[in-house]
């Protein structure tokens, strides 16, 4: 019950972490997604129907998006 999108700057510590790509080892996890942007939980604070995505692959590279956009989710665990 305490699974949750993390914020932008959780999301940039976990991609920290696996520099310099954060992509999973491909025999563990043959369907994770090369190249793509994941949400992070953070509103953009100049346009509030927006929200921060984050690159796992392109050195953290972060973009605004609407938030109807499809994008992928990490989960993280705990309080935030």
């Amino acid at each position: 019950t305490d699974w949750r999108v993390p914020n932008e700057e959780e999301l940039q510590s976990i991609k920290s972490m696996e520099a310099p790509s954060a992509i999973p080892n491909s025999t563990a996890f043959p369907s994770w997604p090369a190249d793509d942007f994941w949400w992070t939980s953070t509103t953009d604070p100049q346009t509030t129907t927006n929200a921060m995505s984050l690159s796992l692959v392109a050195y953290g590279q972060s973009s605004v998006s609407a938030k109807t956009n499809a994008k992928r989710l990490i989960l993280v665990r705990g309080g935030n």
